[in-house]
Order: C-alpha cells, then sequence, then structure tokens
C-alpha cells in the first residue's frame, strides 16, 4: 500500500486508483509491459476496448527522472520514458501498464516469437464482441494464431462455460487471449 500511496503523490497513478490501495486480500493491480513503441501498442489496446487512465511522460532532466530507471535493472541509461495505464472503461483494478524508454532499444528476450513457453505471458481480456475486436485488430495487421473459434471448458469449480476464443499476438510478441463468454 506504501507504494501505491507514493506513485499517487509522485503523480504516476490516477487518483482513482487509490480505490483498490488497500484490499482485504493479495490481489494483482496490474501488468507492466515494457513495449518498444508505445502508440502502437496503445493503439492495440485499445482496439480491445481498453482506455488509457493515465499517461505520463518524464526525461532525465525532470526532477523526479526517468519513470522507474533507479528500480529497475536496465541496460543502458534512458533520457525518456513513458507510462500508460490502460483499462476497461470505469475499471481501475485489472489494468495493464505499458513502459517505454527511448533507449536502449530492448531486444525481445524470446526466441521463438511464434509459440509460447517458460517465461513468456498471456493476457486474457473478456470483451462483450469478439468478431468486432477481430475486425478491429485485422485492420491493423494483427497476427494471430487463430481466428474467433468456438470453446467449451471445465472452469475450476467444475462448471461448464462456453463461448469464441481468439489468440493474438501484441506489437511486441505477447500472447492475449480473447473471449466472449456465451
Amino acid at each position: 500500500m506504501a507504494t501505491v500511496l507514493m506513485a499517487l503523490a509522485a503523480g504516476l497513478l490516477p487518483t482513482a486508483l487509490a480505490q483498490d490501495a488497500a484490499p482485504d486480500s493479495t490481489s494483482l493491480h496490474r501488468v507492466t509491459l515494457i513495449v518498444s513503441d508505445i502508440d502502437r501498442s496503445m493503439d492495440f489496446y485499445q482496439r480491445l476496448g481498453l482506455v488509457s487512465k493515465s499517461d505520463i511522460s518524464r526525461t532525465s532532466d525532470d526532477a523526479s527522472g526517468i519513470i522507474s530507471a533507479d528500480a529497475l535493472p536496465l541496460t543502458d541509461d534512458p533520457t525518456r520514458s513513458r507510462l500508460v495505464i490502460m483499462a476497461g472503461e470505469g475499471r481501475v483494478s485489472g489494468a495493464i501498464a505499458l513502459l517505454w524508454y527511448d533507449r536502449p532499444p530492448l531486444p525481445s528476450a524470446r526466441g521463438n516469437l511464434m509459440g509460447v513457453g517458460t517465461g513468456d505471458i498471456v493476457l486474457m481480456f473478456e470483451v462483450p464482441d469478439i468478431q468486432g475486436v477481430y475486425s478491429r485488430l485485422d485492420s491493423v495487421s494483427t497476427r494471430f494464431h487463430e481466428p474467433p473459434n468456438r470453446f467449451t471448458e471445465r472452469e475450476g469449480g467444475g462448471d461448464l462455460i462456453s463461448g469464441r476464443r481468439l489468440l493474438a499476438y501484441d506489437p511486441d510478441g505477447h500472447m492475449v487471449e480473447i473471449i466472449q463468454l456465451d
């Protein structure tokens, strides 16, 4: 909670995120992706239906310096950074953050960009209109593992769920699973 309050005070998080500052139990606050082209990544996630909740740019000349440069093991000394927090309309939890640095141009640590393996992440989003998301992503030449298809599976509690699923790669190669439940 102290980290969240310090980030609020430093202007790194929108005030609305303070509502989630003291959960009753451990919860995932957000996932941060370090991206190579923040505008392209923002466009991808906006096409999924997310909106920007916060957008902070800093330079090395700013009093507080580059965003997270003192806390992350960067391989170079960037001069600019930008952090964009995105979430669904009206939501403050379950956000993703896109973090960009002007340098180093970090290469992908992944050897196989056509599959997933240990150390990779899969981001999962539930949307109300999977065909609309598919069309919007396809219009910007998104790489898909497969187009929307039907699925039925058993949840952890034993209940059957069904709907449509789409697997796509974001601009930096992260696997994104998109579902629309029946």
